[in-house]
């Protein structure tokens, strides 16, 4: 067992091999001192080998650290060549993002992202999103971007955050179009660095910049170079992206077999349609309503759903048996007032003032 640089053994261009100091671990925890910060008195005698137990991997990874950043500092944090720590597939963003990667030889895959959380969603207040982008590999560029190393934290990823009530769409848009251009300059604004400052540390292929995104939802696209990845509902962010769902043949065979079996069941589906202009059978779906019967003591709910229309028209049963239920109640009351009037109306009273005065 030892203590060692995450980065591993680094060859630069010039040839320069580097491996970062590694420090003896004994099965019970200690964690053993180089022999520079012993005295040669202490080497002989076999004296002061370990921090003390409570302590020593802290200060071993403060000494790790401390060698390290000598190190890229004297090379003005260059970029190696090669590492034989790397990041040995693409990032996974969860939640609803999107992400585009491809192989570093330095870094491995390297991945940029932007993941998506509706956060209007846990209040009643109007859309708010939190969005980021984020550069992902491995630890030894997160050293670099950053010029700091911090051998024990295992972060291998930066980004930026902002949130914004500014539709998600729009911040999509701008990312397929070039994710390696967007995410690295976001980063670079958020840090406070001049834009282009990354550049020296990255060649990300061409393929990143065609503005073609080529995943369908929660799958991933693949060939020798680049990755193109969707999660949750990030692809549903793109312009486009739910009509051709709704126009997909494949799609719509699939759903008929769904609504199949819910008609069995009581349930009613609609469909509408949208004509082309290559003849009778050019058409795509362009809208679909749902009636949920009423189920025992669940009431009855209509749900539309539009491919043009990002939200859901629901008729929800509760709310139409309340507004009845108020309504029922204004006319009974309506009722009983007319009633109450009519009798005041026909209510007739005397008052025999002679037969007080003659018992005085």
């Amino acid at each position: 067992m030892s203590l060692r640089s995450r980065a591993g053994t680094l060859t630069y261009a010039d040839g320069t091999v580097f491996s970062g100091p590694v420090l003896g671990q004994s099965h019970n925890g200690w964690i053993y001192k180089p022999d520079e910060l012993r005295t040669p008195q202490e080497i002989r005698s076999g004296k002061n080998k370990s921090w003390p137990r409570g302590e020593g991997r802290e200060k071993g990874n403060e000494y790790v650290q401390s060698v390290l950043q000598d190190h890229f500092e004297s090379r003005k944090w260059e970029k190696p060549a090669k590492a034989t720590q790397t990041s040995t597939s693409p990032a996974h963003i969860s939640g609803d993002s999107l992400t585009a990667s491809w192989n570093d030889p330095t870094f491995g895959w390297t991945t940029c992202s932007i993941s998506i959380v509706d956060l209007s969603r846990r209040s009643e207040n109007p859309p708010y999103y939190s969005i980021t982008w984020r550069l992902s590999g491995n630890e030894l560029m997160v050293w670099l971007l950053k010029q700091r190393v911090d051998n024990d934290s295992g972060v291998t990823s930066i980004g930026a955050t902002v949130n914004t009530h500014t539709e998600p769409p729009e911040f999509v848009k701008e990312f397929i179009k070039d994710p390696f251009r967007t995410t690295v300059d976001r980063i670079t604004a958020d840090l406070g660095y001049e834009t282009g400052v990354f550049d020296p540390y990255f060649d990300p292929p061409e393929e990143l910049k065609d503005g073609d995104y080529k995943p369908t939802k929660s799958a991933d696209w693949y060939n020798d170079v680049v990755v193109h990845g969707s999660y949750g509902n990030g692809l549903f962010y793109k312009q486009g992206v739910i009509e051709e769902i709704f126009q997909s043949e494949q799609n719509w065979d699939a759903l008929q077999v769904f609504f199949d079996a819910l008609s069995f069941l009581g349930f009613r589906v609609n469909t509408s349609w949208t004509a082309g202009s290559r003849g009778w059978n050019d058409k795509s779906l362009s809208g679909i309503t749902v009636v949920i019967p009423e189920q025992g003591d669940m009431h009855r709910h209509v749900l539309r759903f539009e491919a043009t229309n990002p939200h859901v028209d629901i008729d929800c049963g509760y709310v139409e048996d309340d507004a009845r239920w108020l309504d029922r109640k204004q006319r009974e009351a309506t009722e009983q007032m007319a009633e109450l009037e009519r009798a005041l109306e026909t209510f007739d009273f005397e008052i025999d003032m002679e037969g007080k005065n003659d018992d005085h």
